[in-house]
């Protein structure tokens, strides 16, 4: 049976993971300008690290509009425009971020998807937190007879401990908002 082991990377790892969330945060960063240059306020990142759809407070001409999500139209550039042609262009030229599925293959685990008899679909990821401190993560799925031995860099940790840690996280997070909403 598959069961998915949370992992912490500390030592040496920290600098892999630092630069591969690093990679992931700059190439966000030029994706959301790419978007405001576009007139959006925000992006729905893609599975494959390009930008899905833009977020827009009405919709734009050249726009097509496929969502909505919190009182922001969610669209894509309607490619029978010109004004479409030129945003989709724009968006073609953003960078790629990383997927957090990559983070586990640096770390010697690259076995892809594991699909079990019952329907269930496992694959590997990571996650980092920045609240209190930086913390980062992967998530792998195991098998009793597996082969896959985890470098000194990884710390297996209690599920618990995984999710508390993303918990945490989330607290200070909303507290923090909270707090700049009120000054």
């Amino acid at each position: 049976m598959t069961r998915n082991i949370p992992y912490e990377i500390f030592g040496e790892g920290l600098a892999i993971a630092e630069a591969f969330f690093g990679q992931i945060d700059e190439a966000e960063k030029a994706q959301f300008a790419v978007a405001r240059e576009l007139g959006a306020n925000g992006f729905r990142p893609s599975r494959n690290g390009t930008i899905k759809s833009l977020m827009f407070s009405t919709l734009p001409a050249g726009f097509r509009r496929i969502g909505s999500e919190s009182g922001r139209v969610e669209a894509v550039p309607l490619m029978s425009t010109k004004i479409g042609k030129a945003a989709a262009a724009k968006l073609k030229e953003a960078p790629v971020a990383q997927s957090v599925e990559k983070l586990p293959e640096l770390f010697g685990f690259n076995r892809g998807w594991i699909i079990e008899g019952d329907g269930r679909v496992y694959f590997a990821t990571s996650g980092r937190v920045t609240l209190p401190q930086p913390r980062y993560f992967l998530l792998i799925p195991r098998k009793p007879d597996d082969k896959y031995v985890p470098p000194e860099t990884l710390r297996e940790m209690l599920y618990s401990d995984y999710e508390g840690a993303f918990h945490e996280h989330n607290m200070l997070a909303a507290k923090r908002r909270s707090e700049l909403a009120a000054a």
